[in-house]
């Protein structure tokens, strides 16, 4: 991982942020090295255990879903970005929506089936906070609620944003200053 070699050579524990499938990621740097990490902060993202892949977090009519749209619409591996997303993730119209709109992309079916490898499940010995994105008009909101409560039983920090998926879109000021104080 380029992340965890970078980190090695960091002369100060820092803090690692990820937004949604990123806390796949920052689960599996803090497996690597974690005592390279002074805090963990997961945006509305993924809290796996040893083994787990995306679509093991979440329901499996959903996986299937995905499926079927890599398979009619992405050749078999690619999940095409679009309007639906950001339906999904909460976006309203306007500035916030046209800003994730120019920057997304498609994602690779592969990244969500891939299981993550935690056999010491570090990522739970590191300080952590959670933003939860928490507000009623974000359909996606259920499918992340688990993992606020996951985070609340593991006694991290909680913090609720009333946005959709991309509270750093939404509320950039917001979040800046949630990730300062935690700096």
């Amino acid at each position: 991982m380029q992340l965890s070699r970078s980190l090695s050579k960091s002369p100060d524990p820092v803090i690692l942020v990820g937004h949604s499938y990123a806390g796949m990621i920052i689960s599996g740097v803090a497996e690597a090295n974690p005592s390279q990490l002074r805090r963990l902060i997961f945006i509305d993202a993924f809290i796996p255990e040893d083994g787990q892949s995306v679509l093991d977090l979440l329901p499996s009519a959903t996986g299937d879903y995905f499926r079927g749209i890599a398979r009619d619409h992405g050749n078999g591996w690619r999940l095409p970005g679009g309007e639906g997303q950001l339906d999904l993730w909460g976006l309203k119209p306007g500035e916030a929506r046209d800003f994730v709109r120019a920057r997304l992309c498609d994602f690779s079916l592969r990244c969500f089936e891939e299981p993550l490898r935690l056999p010491a499940n570090r990522k739970n010995g590191i300080p952590a906070t959670y933003l939860a994105s928490v507000a009623e008009a974000y359909p996606a909101r259920p499918f992340f609620a688990p993992f606020a409560a996951k985070a609340r039983a593991l006694r991290w920090e909680v913090t609720k944003l009333e946005t959709g998926h991309d509270s750093h879109v939404e509320r950039p000021s917001e979040v800046a200053n949630i990730l300062l104080s935690d700096a």
